[in-house]
């Protein structure tokens, strides 16, 4: 788990990242469907937008007719199958990929006659061999695969969501910033790009581009030519002034 480093392009990852252009990147894993990524947290709510991080994928279960209560019956999963983890989980959930079985509460299969029932012991079965030889494996692949982008990772040792978010606040900002903050955001914005689109054509990343923009990091002499460039605008007008006030750049 980084905070400030992007990862190379051939790997996927999920990104959290701040109003104030703060980013919390990890590894998304090859097995997992979704991706958790936001772009409009809080800076005060980083550690609650990291502990409700979830990696997951379907791993199968059984679809029967069941009925709840006296409506007709239809058909629902029953005992599915999840692969999931929570990277940022609270203190005492395991940190690294886990199985998770849905139980389904006050539903029945109703009317079996010896071959209805023989048919659900099949698909118990067929269950069981989907457990043992399917999604068993997939779990060892899948923390195997976690203890290799993770390699100090363990269940009882991983930071909490709100230990790496006070972690990254306590991150401080640079003592001398070569750009004025609110000037390349005024410009940017009368310039009518965002974030991403500037940073496209500065050539940096995105993230660096928010840190730039937001006073955690200092443009090199460089990218702040390539800025001013991009948005059509003198450097000096982007340049920190020597006050502390932010001055937005004239007309």
């Amino acid at each position: 788990m980084t905070t400030t480093t992007a990862t190379t392009t051939e790997a996927r990852t999920w990104s959290v990242t701040t109003t104030s252009g703060l980013t919390v990147r990890d590894q998304l894993p090859a097995w997992a469907d979704n991706d958790p990524s936001r772009d409009d947290v809080r800076p005060e709510h980083l550690h609650a937008a990291l502990a409700d991080v979830v990696l997951e994928a379907d791993a199968g279960g059984l679809v029967l007719p069941v009925v709840h209560g006296q409506d007709p019956a239809e058909q629902a999963a029953v005992l599915a199958v999840t692969l999931t983890c929570k990277p940022f989980g609270q203190q005492g959930e395991p940190r690294v990929p886990v199985a998770e079985v849905q139980l389904v509460e006050d539903f029945w299969l109703k009317g079996l006659d010896p071959q209805g029932i023989t048919d659900f012991g099949h698909r118990l079965h067929v269950l069981g061999h989907l457990l043992i030889h399917q999604v068993a494996p997939a779990l060892q692949a899948a923390r195997a695969d976690w203890s290799r982008h993770h390699p100090t990772h363990r269940p009882d040792a991983a930071g909490t969501a709100a230990e790496v978010a006070a972690t990254a606040r306590v991150r401080s900002a640079p003592r001398t910033l070569h750009q004025e903050p609110q000037a390349v955001q005024w410009a940017r914005e009368k310039a009518g790009l965002t974030k991403r689109a500037l940073a496209e054509k500065v050539g940096i990343s995105e993230q660096l581009m928010g840190e730039i923009e937001s006073g955690w990091r200092s443009a090199t002499p460089i990218n702040l030519a390539r800025i001013a460039e991009a948005l059509n605008c003198p450097v000096v007008a982007l340049e920190r002034k020597r006050t502390d006030t932010a001055t937005a750049p004239q007309n």
